[in-house]
């Protein structure tokens, strides 16, 4: 099988693609939004004040209206604490892998 003569070069088609990959912004087709904190609450906690979602801002949840400058008073939650009395909350209500409250088998061991 034999192909026919190309339109362009080898070395043209390469310069092209140079060219064209210069221009390219190197993000392109690629999500860069802003990105999640790893904080337990950001995006589920709401404003106790206007009810918008609250995120992190620094070490503080912070109302998502207030930031925006839309009205609302938005007062801060310290992430830290709100983090760690959620999952305190949460894990008291599971129940243990024992059976027992307070997580040690019960009976005694032969």
């Amino acid at each position: 099988m034999s192909v026919g003569e190309g339109i362009i070069t080898v070395g043209e088609r390469e310069l092209i693609l140079r060219q064209l990959e210069a221009r390219t912004f190197p993000l392109a087709g690629k999500r860069h939004g802003h990105k999640q904190g790893k904080s337990l609450l950001t995006g589920i906690a709401r404003c106790g004040l206007c009810g918008a979602r609250m995120g992190k801002a620094g070490t503080s949840y912070q109302c998502s209206s207030h930031r925006m400058g839309r009205g609302c008073s938005g007062v801060p939650a310290r992430v830290e604490s709100i983090d760690d009395y959620v999952t305190r909350a949460f894990l008291s209500r599971l129940p243990s892998p024992t059976g027992s409250p307070d997580g040690f088998a019960t009976g005694s061991r032969g």
